[in-house]
């Protein structure tokens, strides 16, 4: 598969692009099983979960779908530092929150593989809006996830999180 934008052609190993699909709902099932059964997760668990992240991001590089990876790689911490938390305490919670983060990627990952696939099929204007909403959605998660989520390490103060926080959206 090859694409065309702005004059630069990228090719796409469709091989590697439906493993990283795969891959992808792979992890939601875990996560929906671990939600499901309502056992405590292992660090096991997370250390399986760790690795197949850490699989598909190397693909979503080689394939040099950097905004993808991106987005995938603050999911990935995300959904990461939730379970760990429930391996210790499994009132913890917030898994429901690691599930539509997952799910809102997957969504976001197929339809830009849609338009980078097909770009006819899809206008620009089209793809340009999916994206911006996109955004938007990942940074409301960002903001749930750092005000009712996560629990701030006290190494680090208050300015030093919002500091980074601010590069993060830049």
């Amino acid at each position: 598969m090859n694409t065309n934008i702005n004059n630069l052609t990228i090719e796409y190993d469709e091989g590697i692009i439906r493993k990283i699909k795969e891959l992808i709902e792979n992890g939601l099932n875990k996560l929906k099983t671990v939600v499901k059964s309502k056992i405590k997760p292992n660090l096991s668990f997370y250390n399986e979960l760790d690795q197949e992240f850490d699989y598909i991001s190397l693909k979503l590089e080689e394939l040099n779908l950097l905004q993808e990876l991106r987005y995938f790689l603050s999911i990935k911490r995300m959904i990461l530092y939730i379970i760990y938390k429930n391996s210790y305490d499994n009132h913890f919670g917030h898994c429901n929150f690691a599930l539509e983060l997952l799910t809102s990627f997957i969504n976001m990952f197929k339809t830009n593989i849609k338009f980078y696939e097909n770009g006819h099929s899809i206008n620009e204007y089209e793809f340009e809006k999916h994206l911006t909403d996109y955004k938007k959605k990942y940074h409301d998660y960002r903001r749930v996830y750092y005000q009712s989520i996560y629990e701030r390490n006290e190494r680090y103060s208050e300015k030093k999180l919002y500091e980074t926080l601010k590069d993060f959206k830049e």
